[in-house]
């Protein structure tokens, strides 16, 4: 995930690959185990993933912070965020 600083807050984009529907994601991201960042997202429209394809969900605005703003420059000066917990809902689709 490519994390950018934001209106004080983060953007997101994902780049998935499965045959597979997403309708939402959910996602914790700190360091050394301490959640800094944190969103749920549900797409306006489904993202479908094609047949061993990829496809990228734009950016996902305004992701808050959950820490302080010092919290940021940890994220800043580390320049990596771990992913602390990850969910998804997500449907597959069949082949026609």
């Amino acid at each position: 995930m490519d994390w950018v600083m934001h209106r004080m807050g983060f953007n997101d984009n994902l780049t998935v690959q499965n045959p597979l529907t997403l309708d939402s994601i959910s996602v914790s991201a700190g360091l050394d185990g301490i959640s800094l960042v944190a969103f749920d997202h549900t797409f306006t429209s489904p993202l479908v993933v094609p047949p061993l394809g990829t496809v990228n969900s734009g950016n996902i605005a305004d992701v808050p912070l959950v820490q302080t703003l010092n919290a940021l420059l940890a994220i800043v000066s580390s320049g990596v965020l771990d992913l602390l917990d990850v969910g998804s809902d997500v449907r597959l689709v069949q082949a026609v």
